[in-house]
């Protein structure tokens, strides 16, 4: 049986990226929603930093952990340099709020992480500003991938601070297909590689490939986009073991996707893309 994966909404929902989150209102300081024992998504796993500026500036730096509590400091670059603790947690959907303290003059910070990439507000109850910073360390992904296809050849290394986030995100396809979705780069290239496993059985079911070539947001959509379906013994060259988190592929051919009609993308693919390599995720 072929089954279909919805590459297309894959991409565009990983492509979208909030750029700040507002500041909270008046009122007493609270934290994102979360649960005593909760874990934290692994994508947002890791250590972050960055700079902040408006009625004061300096440099921030925090540690997501896994148990979604978040700690950090907050310098100040102008005299006299002052250095304040903060601590707080994140929530599912990667908001962060961090305070100093419980006085009215303590900081705050409402930040956003998306992508590995950490934008938002502070406050000290009297001046306020923007941050911004990205992830400089994560234990999420571990290993790399090799792909070679028409847009030539590219060897991807998750600890590389370039590409960013690439802890598996939990998405459902159309035909109720459980979706582990890599993000293996997302910037400047836009290469996106998603895993498919069956949620009853966990068997790999498909996998698809894409690099989002478009530059300008007004051109239309183009990109090379590939997908292999598992049945046949088609996959038997991608070696899958969810009890240790790990996905290897060797010689990997993946054959050009052919969109349904009425696509709102166009595959300029022409030849299959092979994958090469291994990584494991936590």
């Amino acid at each position: 049986m072929k089954i279909l994966v919805n590459i297309e909404k894959v991409m565009i929902l990983l492509l979208l990226t909030l750029a700040t989150t507002a500041c909270g209102g008046g009122g007493s300081p609270s934290t994102p929603d979360s649960v005593s024992g909760s874990e934290t998504n692994p994508i947002y796993i890791g250590s972050y930093s960055g700079d902040f500026v408006g009625a004061d500036s300096g440099t921030w730096q925090f540690t997501v952990n896994a148990d979604t509590s978040v700690s950090g400091t907050l310098t100040t670059t102008t005299l006299p340099i002052t250095s304040y603790v903060l601590s707080g947690s994140i929530d599912a959907q990667g908001n962060v709020v961090l305070l100093s303290g419980s006085t009215a003059d303590a900081i705050r910070c409402d930040i956003f992480i998306n992508n590995g990439i950490a934008t938002g507000t502070w406050t000290d109850g009297t001046g306020v500003g923007s941050l911004s910073g990205i992830i400089t360390s994560s234990d999420a992904v571990t290993g790399s991938l090799a792909v070679s296809a028409e847009f030539g050849d590219k060897v991807f290394t998750p600890l590389n601070v370039n590409q960013l986030n690439l802890a598996p995100l939990q998405i459902v396809s159309f035909n109720d297909q459980l979706g582990n979705v890599i993000p293996i780069e997302v910037g400047i290239d836009n290469h996106i590689l998603a895993l498919y496993i069956d949620q009853s059985s966990n068997v790999l079911v498909a996998v698809a490939y894409s690099f989002f070539n478009t530059v300008a947001i007004s051109e239309t959509p183009t990109s090379y986009d590939y997908q292999i379906n598992c049945v046949d013994n088609a996959c038997a060259a991608i070696n899958l073991d969810l009890a240790q988190s790990k996905v290897s592929f060797t010689n990997v051919s993946l054959p050009v996707l052919v969109f349904e009609p009425g696509s709102i993308n166009t595959n300029i693919a022409i030849n299959p893309a092979t994958v090469n390599g291994t990584f494991t995720w936590k």
